[in-house]
């Protein structure tokens, strides 16, 4: 979780793959007043499903991934090391409630608005931008 609206925080989020679809995501690197992402393409090694090649789709550039799961801190659910993330971040940690919801596109204000719906604590420092403003 972030202490607040300024402090640095990385996200990945990956959409469920869809009927004959491929799967898409984005990278998120700043805060939650400014930063970048990088939209990719997301395929799987059919051999070994922990090898992944993303194509971001800015440039074309493809990216060698490996993932792997990792114990999560205290107060998330879930946990994903990423080797080779081009964002530079190894480890990305989620809560069981924060599947993003499919009308929240990969704009993160849009996903940490719909999450926050659900979750106190985020909400709270949702609310405490709000004040900042």
């Amino acid at each position: 979780m972030p202490e607040g609206p300024r402090a640095p925080i990385a996200a990945f989020v990956v959409s469920r793959p869809g009927e004959g679809k491929g799967r898409y995501g984005s990278f998120y690197r700043g805060s939650l007043l400014r930063g970048g992402h990088d939209v990719f393409a997301w395929s799987e090694d059919s051999d070994d499903p922990s090898q992944v090649t993303l194509r971001l789709l800015q440039d074309g550039r493809e990216v060698a991934l490996r993932v792997e799961r990792c114990e999560p801190s205290p107060g998330f659910d879930h946990c994903v090391s990423l080797e080779g993330d081009p964002q530079g971040a190894r480890r990305y940690q989620s809560r069981r409630r924060w599947g993003a919801p499919e009308s929240a596109g990969f704009e993160v204000r849009s996903v940490l608005s719909a999450l926050a719906s659900e979750d106190a604590e985020l909400a709270a420092l949702l609310a405490n931008f709000a004040d900042e403003r």
